[in-house]
């Protein structure tokens, strides 16, 4: 069994057309590092992520972490899907000390491989150790390798528990770029409520597959809200899980601006852009890297932001995509 209660390892701070993810692309107006949202969904829309699994993704996901250096800012994991909000630094240029170099390879590693690299670095001077490091650094910091191997091994356990073969997901990983504040939070209350708007509990709490219990306060708070907005729509309305939320939020003592419950209503539906929208976030941040990622985009293209159409449209501009997808496609599973 996985301690979900333990030491907090959350961080806290496919479409046809992809971005590079590298973070040395000097393309990138951001400084220090990108955030993502990224999603995957079992073929069919199976629930083929049984509570077992779940556990065993959050063990996963606790390896990739250690050994890629991506912060996870938030996830949810689903019966059929998973959501992860991501933090992708820049690649390091230098080398790990020994103890660091073992400590995030480890786990990655069987104990022949793991026993075979010690003999080498033991008897390895200062440039064949740089050269043992080469092909693990280059895998680091890499949005691309830390889902990779994360869909990988969830396929196997899966499968090995299931005694099947084959291919498990319905296609490679869909990501967008989210800019850091509004968008973030928005994206995170998005996730945390995932599991209320698809009737699996009625309070965000109850869900023990997610980070809402590590998020900070006006993140649980916002969850919360998004929430009772999410239960107020569904018949018969849950009058007494209704007076739960209003009473965990009291306790909170959120303060919320306008902003804050124009996002909270909208996250409460599907927003298929937070998944498909492939840059997502103000006006400015969406058009910076759209300029800075010109040759991604069509010749006929004259400006990257667009408003959204469904939920987002409450927050009146606020929050912008680089995709104008068509009307109803916000209304999809997600």
């Amino acid at each position: 069994m996985i301690d979900r209660t333990g030491p907090c390892f959350i961080s806290n701070a496919m479409s046809k057309v992809r971005i590079s993810s590298k973070r040395s692309d000097p393309g990138f107006p951001e400084a220090s590092e990108l955030i993502h949202h990224v999603s995957s969904r079992i073929m069919m829309d199976l629930p083929l992520i049984n509570e077992v699994a779940r556990d065993e993704f959050i063990k996963q996901l606790k390896i990739g972490i250690r050994f890629s250096g991506v912060r996870v800012l938030a996830y949810v994991i689903m019966p059929d899907h998973f959501h992860l909000i991501v933090a992708v630094s820049a690649k390091s240029e230098g080398v790990l000390d020994e103890k660091e170099f073992f400590k995030r390879i480890g786990p990655t590693l069987n104990r022949q491989a793991l026993a075979e690299l010690k003999t080498a670095w033991k008897s390895a001077g200062k440039a064949k150790r740089k050269e043992l490091q080469k092909p693990f650094l280059a895998r680091m910091n890499d949005l691309s390798e830390f889902m990779r191997n994360l869909v990988q091994r969830m396929t196997r356990f899966i499968n090995r528990e299931r005694g099947k073969k084959g291919t498990l997901w319905q296609s490679r990983f869909r990501s967008s770029i989210i800019e850091e504040g509004l968008t973030t939070k928005a994206v995170s209350a998005y996730l945390h409520t995932n599991p209320v708007r698809s009737g699996l509990v009625d309070h965000p709490a109850d869900y023990e597959w997610s980070s809402f219990a590590k998020a900070r306060k006006t993140e649980r708070a916002l969850a919360i809200q998004s929430s009772l907005f999410s239960l107020k729509h569904r018949k018969p309305v849950p009058r007494k899980s209704i007076k739960k939320l209003e009473s965990d939020l009291a306790e909170l003592s959120p303060k919320f601006s306008d902003q804050d419950l124009a996002m909270t209503e909208a996250v409460s539906q599907t927003i298929r852009h937070f998944i498909d929208g492939l840059i997502v976030g103000s006006e400015d941040f969406v058009n910076r890297i759209f300029k800075a990622n010109r040759d991604y985009f069509s010749e006929a293209r004259t400006s990257g932001a667009r408003r959204p159409m469904g939920p987002l449209k409450l927050l009146k501009g606020e929050i912008q995509t680089a995709r104008a997808l068509q009307q109803g496609v916000y209304e999809r599973k997600s």
